[in-house]
């Protein structure tokens, strides 16, 4: 089957099969993940997640436009691929590397275009579900530390294009019986989430605050019983609540705590899995939801 991406217009989808209804429907989040001030980088997460239940589906290509202001920030790059990469830390064949190709630096406004490509043959392709997902890890050098930041994601409806869109994988049969897929369109419900800082705030608020008594989430542990990093201790030095969810790279969850209180020994929880016994080294991500609204979702390594 054929299939063009096409940057200028949005997304183009031919196929040889009759179009088929389809009930994906994304929601797409800007997340912050590291600012350093003293080396003047920003590091956010794009992700993405279905709007629903009723709305699962499985990614495509997709094409994330976020615009900044060029005189605040500059230079930004791929730190990191997460999902739907080739290359990303769920590392995965049915789709290709990231790249940020048809991203432009203005003198008023700069647009980051992040792409991400569907190669599979139908089958093999990542359900999105309704935990959000990271796509990549985009990092910023900071030109100006005294200003309000604001990444805002381009919506389309009536806006520059190409805006920020994405298809869904459906699987199809032909009239002589085999199997094909097409790449339809996936609605957008409006949930764009943006983000937006006060660099002179934080900057101040973070040069106050001694390292050791900052929330800190680690990026892995190894449950080995050595008494070394046995835990997954996350920093929480204001005592807030929070509700930890693990998934293993297929996005099965294997643990939960509603009032996590940093003592997790790689066990899991959930019905259907051996509880006796850690969990398998590898890849895994992490949603913590803080209960004064703040969430954070990331990859984490479980090393033996």
């Amino acid at each position: 089957m054929n299939k063009n991406f096409l940057y200028i217009l949005g997304l183009t989808l031919l196929g040889n099969s009759a179009i088929q209804a389809q009930n994906g429907v994304f929601d797409v989040k800007i997340a912050s993940k590291q600012l350093d001030c003293a080396s003047r980088k920003l590091s956010v997460d794009v992700q993405v997640k279905a709007h629903d239940e009723k709305s699962k589906f499985m990614m495509g290509d997709a094409n994330y436009r976020i615009a900044y202001n060029p005189s605040i920030i500059s230079n930004p790059h791929l730190e990191k691929q997460g999902f739907f990469s080739s290359k990303g830390e769920v590392s995965d064949s049915h789709y290709g590397s990231h790249n940020l190709n048809g991203s432009v630096a203005r003198m008023k406004e700069g647009i980051v275009s992040l792409n991400t490509f569907y190669g599979g043959s139908g089958e093999g392709a990542t359900q999105v579900g309704t935990e959000y997902m990271t796509v990549s890890t985009l990092t910023f050098d900071i030109a100006d530390l005294k200003s309000t930041l604001e990444l805002k994601w381009n919506e389309g409806e009536g806006k520059s294009f190409p805006s920020t869109g994405m298809n869904e994988v459906v699987l199809s049969k032909l009239a002589d019986g085999t199997q094909d897929y097409q790449l339809l369109n996936t609605k957008a419900t409006g949930s764009f989430e943006s983000f937006k800082i006060n660099l002179a705030e934080a900057c101040s608020a973070d040069s106050k605050s001694p390292t050791n008594e900052s929330f800190f989430i680690p990026e892995g542990f190894s449950p080995d019983g050595d008494g070394i990093n046995d835990k997954f201790e996350i920093r929480n030095p204001e005592g807030i609540n929070m509700d930890v969810q693990i998934y293993d790279r297929f996005g099965k969850l294997v643990f939960r705590a509603e009032n996590y209180k940093g003592d997790w020994d790689g066990k899991p929880n959930q019905d259907g899995l051996d509880t006796e016994k850690p969990i398998a080294r590898g890849t895994y991500y992490y949603v913590v939801k803080r209960a004064d609204g703040k969430d954070f979702t990331r990859f984490m390594t479980v090393n033996y």
